[in-house]
């Protein structure tokens, strides 16, 4: 009886607001039957202090919304992010040096802002494993939870564009996003920064929905398969 009233009494959990308001945005499910060009999508990178999704923190974030087929440009996304340490090896790659003249927020402030930058929509991203876990590993300690949007990588999308019949990517094969700015013909003058990432991916993303669509993908569904 005792065991029995302490389980009963035990107070639900309690979530911090901004992970209410973003979990708000997800009692509407995304009907799966939805037309592409009525699907909301955000295209987003993290930069940040390695590689190692335990250890690493984001130093910034950038992102693109693209709304009835079209990238909003000026409904960009973009932040700097205070840490306490850099490594010099990705120093080299994205150049974000602890004394550039950024305006830094805290971390809790980047997630909490870019999860209502997100809301329901789709999350779009390069090799989008590893942002998706960046950003987890940020939520951890905020809620102890994780995103809930659907994502989708651009690198296997293209994979499946290339070779429609084949389940895995063959690990030989060369997906980088400088590899295919250059067979699609974008432009990589702001590559390594999160926002220029994000921007190069969005382009790339819309020149591989519309060959999909030439593939039979019409719906959100037919996008999710594989």
């Amino acid at each position: 009886m005792f065991f029995q009233k302490w389980f009963k009494s035990a107070p639900p959990k309690e979530y911090p607001i901004f992970w209410n308001q973003y979990l708000a945005h997800f009692q509407v499910l995304i009907e799966r039957k939805t037309p592409l060009k009525e699907l909301s999508f955000v295209v987003f990178d993290t930069e940040t202090t390695g590689f190692d999704i335990f250890k690493d923190k984001i130093l910034s974030i950038g992102a693109v919304t693209i709304e009835a087929g079209e990238i909003n440009v000026a409904n960009a996304f973009e932040c700097y992010i205070a840490q306490d340490f850099e490594d010099k090896g990705s120093v080299a790659i994205h150049g974000i040096m602890p004394n550039n003249q950024y305006q830094r927020i805290t971390e809790q402030a980047a997630v909490e802002s870019f999860l209502g930058y997100c809301q329901n929509k789709i999350l779009i991203g390069h090799h989008v494993g590893y942002d998706v876990a960046m950003v987890n590993q940020a939520l951890k300690p905020l809620c102890d939870d994780k995103l809930k949007n659907y994502a989708l990588d651009t690198a296997l999308l293209y994979h499946r564009l290339k070779y429609p019949l084949q389940q895995q990517p063959n690990p030989n094969e060369d997906y980088t996003l400088d590899t295919l700015s250059g067979e699609f013909n974008i432009s990589a003058s702001d590559r390594h920064t999160a926002s220029g990432d994000a921007f190069i991916t969005a382009i790339l993303f819309m020149k591989l929905l519309r060959r999909l669509e030439k593939q039979g993908v019409r719906t959100l569904q037919d996008l999710l398969k594989r």
